[in-house]
């Protein structure tokens, strides 16, 4: 980022980008963002940050998550990695107990999901369902 000073105004000039998940880190910098998840319709974006990132991405009263927010024209969560981390375990345990269990397919070597239904999903969908990437369910299982 490039900070030039202009009658005692400071200007942060962030490159553009069509990738608004690398736009909305960009704005955000000097913060480095882990990673950023979209929602479906592109109007929410959850950003993960390190732990000793969280208050300089967040900003003094919120402005540099504003800021940023305002730019991309959508809403933003910035979240540390312990609390994304927290949440998500959080989900597998409530999943795994409330609804099935994961299983190594012996046949593929793939995990599935065996819902307390019956039914049988694969890592894949699970993401899908879920939002929850197919790493985090292969580190989870």
């Amino acid at each position: 980022m490039v900070v030039n000073e202009l009658n005692q105004e400071k200007i942060d000039i962030i490159p553009f980008s069509d990738d608004l998940a690398d736009f909305i880190a960009k704005a955000l910098s000097p913060a480095k963002v882990t990673e950023v998840r979209l929602s479906e319709d592109r109007s929410q974006a959850d950003v993960i940050v390190p732990d000793f990132q969280l208050s300089l991405a967040i900003g003094k009263e919120g402005q540099n998550a504003r800021l940023a927010a305002r730019l991309a024209g959508v809403r933003i969560d910035i979240k540390s990695e312990t609390q994304h981390n927290n949440e998500l375990n959080g989900i597998f345990e409530d999943a795994e107990y409330a609804d099935g269990e994961w299983i190594l397919n012996a046949e593929t070597g793939a995990q599935e999901f065996h819902a307390a239904d019956g039914s049988v999903m694969s890592v894949e969908e699970w993401e899908k369902v879920t939002g929850i990437t197919a790493a985090a369910v292969e580190d989870e299982a």
